[in-house]
C-alpha cells in the first residue's frame, strides 16, 4: 500500500499492485483543496484483509476510510471490486514519500 501510494503521489495516476490472490490500485490527489487517498481492491473477500490494507497507510486513521460505490477520481469499480477513500494530510503525504524514495533519490 505504501509503495503504491508513493508511486501515485509522484506520478499523479493510479498505481497498481498484483498479489497472488488479489490486486489493488491506489490513487492520491494532493493537488487541490481536498487531499485524499483512494484504493480499489479486486478479489479481496475477507474483511480482515481490507482492514489490514486500510491500517497500513501511515497518517490515515483506519476509521476515516469510507466506501465509494460510485467510484472516485480515476477509480471506477467493476464487478467484484470495492473502492475506498480517506482524507490525506500534507504531512501524511510527505511521510509516505520519505518512507519510499524513488529510484532517482538518494536513500
Amino acid at each position: 500500500m505504501v509503495e503504491a501510494a508513493a508511486r501515485s503521489l509522484r506520478c499523479g495516476k493510479v498505481a497498481t499492485a498484483q498479489f497472488s490472490r488479489f490486486s489493488m490500485g491506489v490513487v492520491i490527489r494532493a493537488d487541490g483543496p481536498e487531499q485524499f487517498v483512494a484504493f480499489i481492491a479486486e478479489g479481496v473477500y475477507d474483511p480482515k484483509v481490507l482492514a489490514v490494507m486500510m491500517a497500513s497507510l501511515p497518517g490515515v486513521d483506519p476509521g476515516d476510510w469510507a466506501p465509494e460505490p460510485g467510484g472516485i477520481a480515476d477509480l471506477q469499480p467493476g464487478l467484484g471490486q470495492v473502492v475506498w477513500s480517506a482524507p490525506l494530510s500534507t504531512e501524511a503525504a510527505a511521510h509516505i514519500l520519505a518512507m519510499t524514495p524513488s529510484a532517482d533519490e538518494d536513500v
